[in-house]
């Protein structure tokens, strides 16, 4: 199966669960994986949240066959070391 990236502002919403969820349903129903950023399994208050968070974001849009390429860029462009 094609895996889809699903990544795009809506993440960023209060609701993006529940916006993300009908989009990865639509992508199963057409026989592809959809892959939303935020079913990445995290523990939000880990010191390294935030380096979990796009360490599996990056693996996700590797893993994706079809994927927004400014996401992709934008990811790329804004990859720095953790902080200590």
């Amino acid at each position: 199966m094609t895996g889809i990236c699903l990544a795009g502002p809506d993440v960023f919403l209060p609701d993006a669960l529940d916006i993300g969820r009908p989009k990865v349903e639509l992508c199963k129903r057409h026989g592809r994986i959809g892959l939303y950023p935020l079913d990445n399994a995290i523990d939000p208050a880990a010191n390294d949240a935030s380096l979990t968070i796009l360490r599996g974001n990056e693996n996700m849009i590797i893993e994706a066959e079809t994927c927004e390429r400014m996401a992709a860029e934008r990811l790329a462009s804004t990859h720095m070391p953790a902080s200590s």
